[in-house]
């Protein structure tokens, strides 16, 4: 391990034949969508550009919305979060732990946006994250020519 190469945010995916999407929403954004529908729309878009699923890997991808409205509930206050995480080993001064570690976070945003609009941005932001992530795992993964 300590003669492993450095590699960078784009290529940590390497060596993965496949993936779990999950995704979470706070209360207030499913009043405006629902779960189904933003797990849907990020799946689609992972298939869309071959990224194999799979319910069973042990590579979770998660993408949550959090969010809040304001006193006249008209305007959404948001954030955007995609990332992975893994189990991965600890070493420091002769001892050894594994942690559950984020190893890949890319389209954090935040916003506001007017409930009227809410939907149609968030779903946005969704298909927004899965090409990003679709874009790094199959730079890390290229098929074979």
């Amino acid at each position: 391990m300590t003669n492993a190469t450095f590699t960078s945010l784009d290529k940590v995916l390497f060596k993965m034949k496949d993936v779990h999407a999950v995704c979470h929403l706070d209360s207030a954004v499913k009043e405006v969508m629902t779960e189904e529908e933003v797990t849907a729309k990020f799946q689609l878009t992972l298939r869309r550009n071959n990224v194999p699923l799979d319910e069973g890997s042990a590579d979770v991808v998660h993408f949550g919305i959090t969010g809040f409205f304001d006193a006249t509930h008209a305007l959404l206050c948001y954030g955007v979060n995609c990332t992975l995480s893994e189990r991965q080993v600890i070493y420091r001064n002769g001892e050894f732990h594994s942690a559950m570690v984020t190893v890949w976070n890319q389209g954090s945003s935040s916003g506001t946006v007017g409930r009227i609009n809410a939907h149609g941005a968030l779903i946005a932001e969704a298909e927004k994250c899965a090409e990003l992530f679709a874009n790094d795992f199959l730079s890390a993964n290229p098929k074979p020519q």
